[in-house]
């Protein structure tokens, strides 16, 4: 793409040349309407050198035609360590010209402890510029952030030198550095990594991204980000850029707030401040959603590579597959996770079917429960029912969950099996003034329920029945881990209203399933 006004790469590799200039047009961008076109992808398989290519048509998709916002979770990466001193220029002479009305960034310690910090990466990349065979002193230093399991994010010109043509060697990642020391999570080594030929072979920034493959799936450890694109403008949107700027102590992660200034069709200008070796860092909104890439400074502002429908589809290719997992039944919800292998763009909805383990029968079936709340590992892909089991039968259950897409397939884990045991409880006395006792479902803990108090004559005919409530709280009982410990009665009884004669006293707890079982029976003398 032609360019009119200069803009400068952040070397985020400090082996390469201090800056390269490219230009920027703002006349050829329209941020309503992406164009239709083919991407190319280069891969770069690290262990064995070979290299491979792939087209995609974004011409399959046509939410890019719509306003609005997306998100899902997508990949990342995490990498290695190396010998500061052979690769750390001297920093008196570069001359900070992406730092913005005055540094305001902010160090960030102990990132291991917290997300996002701790999905976020330096990356030490390894060359062999003169072709000798072997590596050459100085490393690349970059950054990056997980987005997903075993993917890193960051620019296309981290790993492949577009002035010399030629690819990094491999890749090493190290998630949540605090330090030339500090590994939190390890050093994790590239497998496969990926650029568009748009970079390789035009230097073109709107496609100065690339994906890091790991070796090991870290983000299980880490969380990732999720993306999110929008076809309208980002303009005034609140975003932090993390990364390792080179201008700090080797290793120290580094906060930079600021706002998106200028939308464009493949990129945007924002005012957060950076430097050489933040190349790749995330620009993330408050929701620590990924809208951006760091990649260039220009004079008034930085830039980077905006996330559009195509690379977030992209990148989320790289994401676990569907349709997802039926993860937990518990007393209180289904969990799980499901996506929609056809269409990443989409949330996905899920339909729970609820049987009688004993014959299939259905009890209830659940539709439009949808998979769109965020869980560090699979991201914005997440469901969670409320389910009340107060008024079910005591007995065992099967529990059913399905992807409704497609032929509509099952979630890993389905069906899984829940057994609902019968409400219980007891009465702590029977005096000449009341009942009392407490009452509750074990498998709906949070939740009161009653009691019915039978008042019988020896000869077993009913005087009298008492329905009371069960919803006293009582400390004793939150103690013993029986849920919210609102499981108490007391009913004050007037015996002098009833037969003077020896009464029975049966109690029995009742959840609205219709089966009731007797909690007490008993005699009091009321004879007198």
């Amino acid at each position: 793409m032609k360019k009119i006004i200069a803009i400068f790469l952040i070397m985020t590799i400090f082996c390469l040349s201090a800056s390269h200039a490219s230009a920027e047009s703002t006349l050829s961008k329209n941020v309503a309407n992406f164009e239709i076109e083919t991407f190319t992808v280069a891969s770069l398989n690290t262990k064995n050198g070979t290299v491979s290519y792939k087209n995609y048509d974004t011409s399959i998709t046509t939410a890019a035609k719509q306003a609005g916002i997306t998100q899902l979770a997508t990949p990342a990466s995490v990498g290695a360590d190396a010998e500061i001193d052979t690769f750390i220029e001297n920093n008196n002479t570069i001359a900070p010209r992406n730092i913005i009305n005055g540094d305001n960034r902010v160090r960030i310690t102990n990132p291991q402890s917290a997300f996002p910090y701790k999905a976020i990466c330096q990356i030490i990349t390894y060359w062999d510029k003169n072709g000798d065979g072997i590596y050459d002193e100085k490393v690349g230093i970059a950054s990056g952030y997980m987005a997903g399991p075993s993917i890193v994010v960051t620019n296309g010109h981290v790993i492949y030198d577009d002035e010399k043509k030629i690819w990094c060697e491999y890749a090493e990642v190290i998630p949540a550095r605090d330090g030339a020391n500090s590994q939190p999570f390890g050093i994790i080594e590239s497998t496969t990594i990926h650029t568009s030929t748009a970079w390789i072979e035009d230097a073109d920034f709107d496609h100065d991204w690339a994906i890091i493959e790991l070796e090991t799936p870290v983000g299980k450890e880490t969380g990732w980000f999720s993306q999110v694109w929008t076809s309208g403008t980002l303009n005034n949107t609140s975003v932090n850029l993390t990364g390792y700027p080179g201008d700090k102590d080797f290793g120290t992660m580094w906060r930079a707030p600021g706002s998106i200034v200028n939308t464009f069709d493949y990129w945007v200008e924002f005012s957060c401040d950076t430097y050489r070796g933040s190349s790749g860092a995330p620009i993330y909104n408050s929701n620590n959603q990924i809208v951006a890439i760091n990649s260039a400074e220009g004079g008034e502002y930085n830039g980077g590579v905006r996330i559009t429908e195509w690379l977030y589809n992209y990148l989320n290719s790289f994401n676990p597959a569907g349709p997802g997992s039926l993860d937990s039944v518990n007393s209180s919800r289904i969990a799980g996770w499901a996506v929609n292998d056809n269409n990443y763009m989409a949330d996905c909805e899920v339909h729970l079917y609820i049987r009688k383990a004993s014959d299939n029968s259905l009890v209830k079936g659940v539709s439009g429960v949808i998979a769109n709340n965020y869980r560090e590992d699979v991201g914005f892909r997440c469901f969670s029912y409320p389910i009340n089991w107060v008024t079910y039968v005591p007995m065992q259950y099967k529990i059913e969950a399905f992807a409704i897409y497609g032929n509509n397939p099952a979630l890993t884990n389905s069906p899984r099996y829940f057994t609902v045991r019968p409400a219980s409880g007891i009465v702590d006395v029977v005096t000449s003034n009341q009942i009392a006792g407490w009452a509750w479902k074990p498998d709906a803990p949070n939740s009161s329920i009653q009691v019915h108090i039978y008042i019988r004559r020896s000869n077993g005919d009913v005087v009298t029945i008492y329905p009371v409530s069960a919803g006293n709280y009582r400390s004793d009982l939150e103690s013993l881990g029986m849920g919210n410990g609102k499981h108490g009665y007391v009913y004050p009884i007037n015996w002098s209203a009833l037969p003077k004669e020896n009464l029975t006293v049966e109690v029995y707890a009742v959840d609205g399933s219709g089966h009731h079982p007797r909690i007490y029976v008993g005699t009091y003398n009321n004879a007198n």
